[in-house]
């Protein structure tokens, strides 16, 4: 049997409480990535669909890397891919829920001197995104 969303998610975050840091990221964007290809392997069922409580659950996991730029960029490249996926489709389920662009703009706040202007630019765009 093929496994659904909710255990994907159990996953995710069993991953979460295990794993700290950009290594517990990477283990949920990997299983994020699984859920993707088991998607599209199996016919694209509404019980394994990749929407926007998947994509929440990386989001969220790289918001608590205190402004690493690995994990921000991480959270740009899902938040990017759903808002295509959910412009694409019109599927309100690929719509980014809104507390995923806190968590990006919580992190943008963290990062360093070095990392403010490519971030200051990267708000400009998102809010650009949002509004639309």
């Amino acid at each position: 049997a093929m496994p659904t969303l909710r255990t994907y998610l159990a996953v995710m975050r069993c991953q979460e409480l295990s794993y700290r840091g950009i290594i517990g990221v990477n283990r949920i964007r990997k299983i994020f990535e699984h859920l993707e290809d088991d998607y599209e392997a199996f016919g694209r069922p509404e019980t394994c669909k990749p929407n926007a409580q998947a994509t929440k659950a990386v989001v969220s996991a790289a918001s608590k890397c205190r402004g690493n730029m690995q994990a921000i960029e991480i959270m740009e490249e899902v938040l990017q891919k759903l808002q295509k996926r959910f412009e694409e489709t019109g599927e309100l389920d690929y719509r980014p829920l809104d507390p995923m662009y806190t968590l990006l703009f919580s992190a943008y706040s963290k990062v360093n001197a070095e990392n403010a202007q490519r971030c200051s630019h990267m708000v400009d765009e998102v809010l650009a995104v949002i509004a639309k």
